[in-house]
């Protein structure tokens, strides 16, 4: 049933972009400078998970470095690489050679120096994905005063750059924002088309079936696409040649504990526990979080570490705080 299994998975850069063209066009024009030998203009795409943020940005980077070999093109996941020297590691490993730095030992300056060094006489794009995870929001400054270096932020929020310090958002004052708003049902029911054309066999699934796996996913395409691709593996699991219309709703939920799940995955038992505590609530205002869990945890760490925790959960988009101070109130973020 299964004729290519990569083209059912998120990370795919797929032939052509649906549904985007606008936003494709935009980004486009922005980066047209480099392909001049100008400094190209730092862009923030953003928009709700699944909204195809990620798949362009990295479609077109793909498309850069084949129209040139002078541009080096990087992409950083902020999320996996929240401190400066793993983003500078990170764009050091996709544009030069990681040989001379070592992840322990070697100065950030140093590795700062390094990519510095690696764009001098060429341009470099590089991604900047879930930016507002970045820990170590200092990277940034460095980044945007290397004229070679032209930079594209992705995030969930529009606003997510306004937490920044004030000479980075000055260095950051001509960037461009774009939006990408959620899917319509029938757009992603066009897309979930094109990945089923060339990732499974055909008349193994209906177009019915597509549009059923469209509504469930509300205009997130990510949980669309891997929906699929779980509704399909449990029906070859099953010895079926189609796609079982009683998998399909099973396959969406499998599909969205999945990607909480990889959230989850980055968290220590700390972090998890306070999680935990806050789940269940309406919310909680920080006096009563802590108490909460100084009682549960075994091994309790400092209030200011347990604010360093919770400062963790609300970067991964986990939780969401009101108010200040000891009326700071703290919940789980439903979206």
């Amino acid at each position: 049933m299964i004729r290519d299994a990569r083209v059912l998975r998120e990370y795919f850069i797929p032939r052509r972009i649906l549904h985007r063209e606008g936003q494709l066009e935009a980004i486009r024009d922005s980066l047209k400078p480099v392909l001049e030998g100008k400094s190209p203009r730092d862009m923030h795409l953003y928009g709700p998970p699944g909204s195809g943020k990620t798949c362009i940005a990295r479609y077109l980077l793909e498309e850069l470095s084949k129209r040139s070999s002078r541009i080096r093109t990087s992409y950083v996941n902020c999320f996996d690489n929240s401190s400066k020297f793993r983003v500078l590691y990170e764009v050091v490993r996709d544009i030069g050679s990681v040989l001379s730095v070592h992840e322990k030992g070697t100065p950030t300056d140093e590795v700062l120096e390094r990519v510095r060094k690696l764009v001098e006489d060429r341009y470099c794009i590089l991604v900047l994905d879930e930016v507002d995870k970045l820990r170590e929001t200092d990277v940034l400054y460095s980044l945007a005063r290397t004229p070679e270096i032209g930079l594209i932020f992705i995030s969930n929020r529009e606003t997510s750059l306004y937490r920044i310090d004030s000479r980075i958002r000055s260095s950051l004052a001509c960037m461009q924002t774009l939006e990408f708003p959620e899917y319509s049902r029938g757009k992603l029911v066009d897309i979930l088309k094109d990945r089923a054309k060339w990732g499974l066999m055909p008349e193994s699934y209906r177009e019915e079936q597509l549009e059923r796996i469209a509504m469930f996913a509300e205009g997130d395409a990510r949980l669309a696409i891997d929906s699929l691709r779980l509704a399909a593996e449990r029906s070859e699991e099953g010895d079926h040649e189609e796609i079982q219309d009683e998998f399909i709703e099973g396959s969406v939920s499998k599909a969205k504990k999945e990607i909480d799940s990889k959230t989850l995955e980055k968290l220590n038992d700390d972090q998890l526990l306070l999680y935990r505590i806050l789940k269940p609530e309406e919310e909680l205002r920080a006096g009563e979080l802590h108490e909460k869990y100084k009682e549960k945890a075994e091994d309790p760490v400092v209030d200011r570490t347990v604010r360093k925790y919770l400062g963790k959960l609300e970067r991964l988009g986990l939780i969401e705080t009101e108010g200040e101070g000891r009326w700071r109130v703290y919940k789980v973020r439903k979206e």
